[in-house]
Parts: structure tokens; C-alpha cells; sequence
């Protein structure tokens, strides 16, 4: 059976004939963009790069995250040179 996805979630691209086999990439982050405040560290950063070597490749590839409410937070420099924490309620677009 030949499924398509809905058109606001289908790939921003054709895949390679070569990948055949959808494949779902699971994973607490992904680094996506700064903008999207979805992880923290390695782990992000890892499977983000995952998903950018997928898109370069044009695999068969779709990732599946978490988008907490309230988790992520930004850091920044206090006047006394010392870091501070800055968190932000996610907004909830559907």
C-alpha cells in the first residue's frame, strides 16, 4: 500500500530512488536552527546533523521529536560577566 502524507508534512524535497525504505529518526533534540529552541547539546547536535546529511542525500528520512512547553532555556551574560537563564513558555501552533 502506497501511503502519502498530507501536504503541510510531506518532505521539502523528491527522495533518491536509492532509499526506498521510509525511515522515522527518533529523538529526544534535534538542532535544527537556533530559533528552535528543540535542544541543549551533543545529542541535538548530533541528530540534527543526521537530519541535514538525510536532506543533502535526499533520503527517505523524517525525524520525530519533542517540543516541550517548558524545558529549553536561553542563556545569556549578566553585568557581572556571570550567566544567567532565561526561560520561555513554548507557544503551541497547530
Amino acid at each position: 500500500m502506497n501511503k502519502t502524507l498530507p501536504e503541510k508534512y510531506k518532505h521539502p524535497y523528491e527522495f533518491n530512488k536509492k532509499y526506498k525504505k521510509s525511515v522515522a529518526y527518533f529523538s529526544m533534540e534535534f538542532a535544527i536552527d537556533q530559533s528552535l529552541k528543540t535542544y541543549s547539546g551533543g545529542l541535538g547536535f548530533l541528530a540534527g546533523s543526521h537530519m541535514r546529511s538525510a536532506y543533502d542525500q535526499k533520503q527517505n528520512l523524517i525525524g520525530i521529536g519533542i517540543l516541550w512547553k517548558k524545558g529549553y532555556y536561553d542563556q545569556y551574560k549578566k553585568e557581572d560577566l556571570s550567566m544567567g537563564v532565561q526561560f520561555q513558555e513554548k507557544a503551541i501552533i497547530s
